[in-house]
C-alpha cells in the first residue's frame, strides 16, 4: 500500500494499466484478510488514477491507466473486491505550466501534447 492513515488505505496507480486488478485485490486483502496484521488492516480503500489529460501533461506511458477508462475494469471487479472503495481522479488545468525539461523522464519538458 502506497500510504495508510488511520483506517484509510491509499493506493497511487500511475504505472501500467494490467496492474489494476492487483493493487485492487492489495486494497481488498488489507480490508478482510485475517492474516493482516490488526495495525494494517483499513476500513476504505482509496484508489488513485491520473485523468487523460494529467497523463498526457505528465507524459506519462501511454501504457498508465487513465481514471476515464477504469470504470469498466472496476465494475469487473466489483463482484470479488469486499473493501468498500473511493476511486480518484487527478486532473491537469488546461493553463499548468509546461513540466519542467528537468522532469525525470522527459526531453522536452512535457508539454500539453
Amino acid at each position: 500500500m502506497d500510504f495508510k492513515k488511520g483506517h484509510l488505505g491509499v493506493e497511487v496507480q500511475f504505472n501500467n494499466a494490467a496492474s489494476l486488478e492487483h493493487t485492487v485485490f492489495k486494497l481488498n486483502t488489507a480490508f478482510r484478510d485475517p492474516r493482516v496484521l490488526a495495525q494494517d488492516l483499513i476500513l476504505v480503500g482509496v484508489l488513485v488514477l491520473a485523468s487523460k489529460r494529467l497523463k498526457r501533461w505528465g507524459s506519462m506511458d501511454d501504457t498508465v491507466r487513465a481514471f476515464e477508462s477504469a470504470e469498466d475494469k472496476l465494475e469487473l471487479l466489483r463482484s470479488s473486491v469486499a473493501a468498500p472503495l473511493i476511486v480518484v481522479g487527478l486532473d491537469a488545468d488546461d493553463d499548468w505550466p509546461d513540466v519542467s525539461p528537468s522532469f525525470p523522464g522527459t526531453s522536452k519538458g512535457g508539454g500539453k501534447g
